[in-house]
């Protein structure tokens, strides 16, 4: 079934009006599990962290499943190897290995103990769903590209060539990542004072007999004077964050609808598949988001989403942690409004 974010829509502030049935709210509450304190099983080896600062809730009975897929570390000393861990990101491939880049140069992949620079600064990156891994810089966009004869940086470390593949559209600063081959491009005129969204995805042309599409052009979805803080989506719907709020664009009649908004803080990340839903991110907290409002189930310091199909991964950047949350739009099934919010940094 095609997931319609406008089945249910919000009439007024955060939830629809309905009335709220005590008894039931107190025994749905009782099948959640509220675990603070969060820490991996392994926490008790050198140099892991238990996570003071992170609660996590969850359905008891559901078929949502928690893993580490990289135990946190301490604070200090990602702050002494990466510098400012707020500006760290992270992507994860195709088999499910996690890639974290720090100091608009470097990229880490924890498990695999590799360590690499990239030729040019970029902005961040991401992992499309077909594997491949695309950068975008202050310019273009582009790909990482492997070679036998590889150089290396003043501090031994291998140093790989950027490939531009296309230049950005003007003014751009952001780069998001959308369901399956789709990027979203943020880009703000301060001359007209109006931030303006465009799409990109790889097309098949009539010539075209090779597996994937090939990038062709832009295109121009949403303009606003209003500051835009995330977007997610896919050519059929695109969802962005005007702060607090979440509209939704339809890609058939470019309508706009307002979808849901957080109580108390901006939304610093979206992210979305048609298999689990739209998922947002606060500077304190993680939630899902559907047309009966808004359900936040982590709350935590700086978190970072990465969500491919019905699996949501999420970095604690303050120690380079990440878990993975598979069949994650169980989440759906079982949301508890939120009707208030949680302290957040």
């Amino acid at each position: 079934m095609e997931w319609d974010p406008l089945k249910k829509p919000i009439t007024n502030g955060l939830v629809a009006p309905m009335k709220t049935d005590l008894k039931w709210l107190i025994s749905v509450v009782c099948c959640f599990l509220l675990i603070s304190g969060f820490h991996p099983a392994q926490s008790s080896e050198k140099g892991l962290q238990v996570l003071s600062d992170t609660t996590i809730f969850l359905p008891v009975k559901s078929l949502v499943k928690m893993k580490w897929v990289f135990p946190p570390l301490d604070p200090e000393l990602v702050r002494e190897a990466t510098g400012q861990w707020q500006k760290t990101c992270f992507s994860v491939d195709p088999k499910g290995q996690v890639w974290i880049g720090y100091g608009n140069q470097y990229l880490l992949t924890p498990l695999g103990g590799q360590r690499i620079v990239l030729s040019e600064s970029y902005w961040n990156f991401v992992h499309l769903d077909n594997g491949a891994l695309v950068f975008s810089t202050a310019a273009k966009i582009g790909m990482m590209v492997s070679g036998e004869k590889l150089t290396t940086n003043e501090k031994g470390i291998p140093v790989f060539p950027f490939q531009p593949v296309a230049l950005l559209p003007a003014h751009c600063y952001r780069m998001c990542k959308g369901a399956g081959e789709t990027l979203f491009f943020l880009c703000r005129d301060a001359a007209k004072r109006e931030t303006s969204i465009y799409l990109l995805k790889p097309e098949k042309g009539s010539s075209n007999a090779g597996e994937h599409g090939q990038l062709r052009s832009y295109r121009k979805i949403f303009t606003t004077s209003e500051t835009v803080t995330a977007v997610a989506g896919d050519d059929q719907f695109t969802f962005i964050a005007l702060g607090k709020m979440v509209v939704v664009v339809s890609g058939k009649t470019s309508k706009v609808s307002r979808l849901a908004s957080h109580p108390s803080y901006e939304i610093s990340e979206l992210v979305f598949s048609p298999e689990a839903g739209l998922y947002y991110a606060t500077t304190g907290s993680v939630g899902y988001i559907g047309a009966d409002g808004v359900f936040e189930f982590l709350q935590t310091p700086l978190p970072s989403l990465f969500l491919k199909g019905d699996t949501l991964h999420i970095c604690f950047r303050k120690n380079l942690g990440v878990v993975a949350l598979e069949n994650v739009s169980e989440l759906r099934n079982q949301a508890l409004l939120l009707t208030s919010s949680p302290r957040t940094p």
